[in-house]
């Protein structure tokens, strides 16, 4: 099947991460392979189709720790961060055709009184 059978792709919703936490060359490339790669490559396929649609978007998922020094700073944190830069330049560079952005989780708090813990 085509995505032309489907009538082309209005979004592209990009959240995929080797959660790799730790500073080895290994896991540095682990998390870029599988975090920045995936995202370049989900966007390029799509790109023809969204660039023809009239309400197209691209939507990366990132995390706090792209943003935040957590207990994520090595890889991680850097390779959230890099997805983050790469949404806001994918919005400069399609502003006309394409919605682009990114989102990040935070981490939900709530007092043992909230949790019902005490």
């Amino acid at each position: 099947m085509e995505t032309s059978d489907l009538g082309g792709i209005d979004t592209v919703f990009c959240n995929v991460s080797a959660l790799a936490v730790g500073d080895t060359p290994e896991i540095w490339v682990k998390s870029f392979r599988t975090d920045i790669m995936h995202t370049v490559n989900s966007v390029a396929a799509a790109k023809s189709h969204l660039e023809r649609s009239k309400s197209a978007s691209i939507v990366i998922v990132s995390s706090v720790s792209g943003f935040e020094v957590d207990f994520a700073a090595g890889s991680y944190g850097a390779i959230e961060a890099a997805l983050i830069h790469y949404a806001k330049g994918l919005s400069n560079q399609l502003i006309t055709k394409v919605s682009a952005s990114s989102l990040s989780r935070r981490a939900t708090l709530i007092s043992k009184a909230e949790s019902g813990t005490t």
